[in-house]
């Protein structure tokens, strides 16, 4: 009895780990979101949120096969998933979540840390298909940031890490809402660490735009799906 116990725990062991059960969850979205005081243009990113996670969440909400589909929200300020949760769920929550995720003025923000949560979510939430978005100015204070005065433009966090952000299906890393000086430091920098050749080598997009371009960006987008 206790060899067949062990037989079937070892068999449901090897069955988590299948491709079988990962196309079950056909996809996971990570979101970072910048809620810190570092956010250019607090007022009118609100907008641009609005219709960021509208875009993110429509395309999927109606349809049968994503029912299973996840969306994680993490912040930058306190960094942390804040939301998880289907796409339905996210499109009929969107003016309330907005309103969670306002800009603390005086706030940190840690991209290092968010996007270490992002690797752990996609570690955690296996999927046929992954998408990674960022709504950033992409300044990086980490903490403690009292008296902190940023040099622009700013390099890329040498501590970021970025080997966890290209899982077995991963079809894009997209940015939005960033600063025009830093949109080039961060491709640069994304581009000497890798990320963007192991992109390349999966057949994934990657575009950052600027706040000037990401609602033009995302209608273009939203019309291509």
């Amino acid at each position: 009895m206790k060899r067949f116990f062990f037989a079937a725990l070892a068999a449901l062991g090897t069955l988590a780990a299948s491709p079988a059960l990962t196309q079950e969850r056909p996809l996971l979205i990570e979101v970072i979101v910048d809620n810190a005081g570092t956010l250019l243009n607090a007022d009118q990113s609100k907008n641009a949120l609005i219709a960021l996670l509208g875009n993110i969440s429509d395309p999927y909400r109606q349809r049968r096969q994503y029912q299973n589909a996840i969306i994680h929200i993490v912040t930058t300020h306190n960094p942390r998933s804040v939301w998880r949760d289907t796409p339905r769920r996210l499109y009929q929550s969107i003016p309330e979540l907005v309103e969670t995720l306002a800009p603390v003025t005086t706030g940190c923000g840690d991209l290092v840390e968010a996007f270490e949560r992002v690797a752990n979510n996609i570690k955690r939430t296996p999927a046929a298909e992954t998408k990674i978005v960022v709504f950033a100015s992409l300044f990086h204070t980490g903490y403690p940031c009292d008296g902190q005065v940023l040099k622009i433009p700013q390099p890329l966090p040498s501590d970021l890490k970025t080997e966890g952000l290209t899982p077995e299906g991963i079809s894009e890393i997209r940015f939005y809402w960033a600063d025009r000086r830093q949109q080039l430091t961060w491709r640069k920098g994304l581009e000497d660490n890798g990320l963007l050749a192991r992109l390349n080598e999966a057949g994934a997009q990657f575009s950052i735009d600027g706040m000037d371009t990401t609602i033009s960006a995302l209608r273009r987008l939203g019309g291509r799906r």
